[in-house]
């Protein structure tokens, strides 16, 4: 059994602007670190704040993991996805 995946409001509209088919294996690759199976994934600690991102092609996705919750907290293009606001 996998953990709760939740997504902010910043991540849903990165998700809407990404092209169908990395969006679709976006939210599938996402679900599967949920369920802790993140054989193949390119995932990496982030240096400097809390969490870690996930690759699909120029597409990062930030997010951040306990051990219930696994929290996505923006999707966007590669380059301003680690900007801070």
């Amino acid at each position: 059994m996998g953990k709760e995946l939740i997504y902010t409001n910043k991540a849903l509209k990165g998700l809407k602007i990404m092209p169908k088919k990395q969006a679709v294996k976006m939210t599938v690759s996402l679900k599967e670190i949920a369920a802790d199976n993140t054989a193949g994934l390119d995932i990496r600690k982030l240096h400097g704040m809390d969490g870690f991102r996930l690759r699909i092609g120029q597409f990062r996705a930030v997010y951040t993991n306990d051990m219930v919750v696994m929290t996505v907290e923006n999707i966007g293009p590669r380059g301003s996805i680690y900007k801070r606001k």
